[in-house]
């Protein structure tokens, strides 16, 4: 599995971001809803995401942002991009670690990433499962 993000800047000056991906992921599931299989809380360095039935909340240095389901764009089955004004502002994926379930009751392995959607150059932050909400 092989996940690539990229990076454009429109000529009206906002930013999107495409993610290319491709493998085999072995669950036996041809395809899932990435936003539905992080539903929970997670936990990383200065930065905490929330996935429930609003949306996906990101706090981040103690700023609170709510990407409502409409403003949320998945890409194959290991990613989806957060955008606010229809501009590419964060981009979540799936580690190679996290085990997709189809049966909901089982509990979450695994970790997520999460990527600024920025023209510098940035490292993903892992985040850790932390809880249901």
């Amino acid at each position: 599995m092989i996940l690539l993000p990229l990076h454009t800047k429109q000529k009206d000056n906002t930013i999107q971001q495409f993610i290319g991906t491709y493998g085999d992921r072995g669950s036996g599931i041809s395809y899932y809803y990435v936003a539905a299989e992080i539903h929970g809380r997670w936990q990383g360095e200065n930065i905490q995401l929330i996935s429930d039935t609003e949306g996906i909340t990101v706090i981040e240095d103690g700023k609170t942002e709510l990407f409502e389901w409409e403003n949320i764009e998945q890409f194959g089955t290991l990613a989806v991009v957060l955008k606010r004004d229809n501009e590419a502002v964060w981009t979540i994926s799936l580690n190679e670690n996290f085990e997709v379930h189809s049966d909901a009751p089982e509990s979450t392995v695994g970790n997520i990433r999460i990527y600024e959607a920025t023209m510098e150059k940035n490292e993903p932050i892992t985040l850790e499962y932390s809880g249901s909400n």
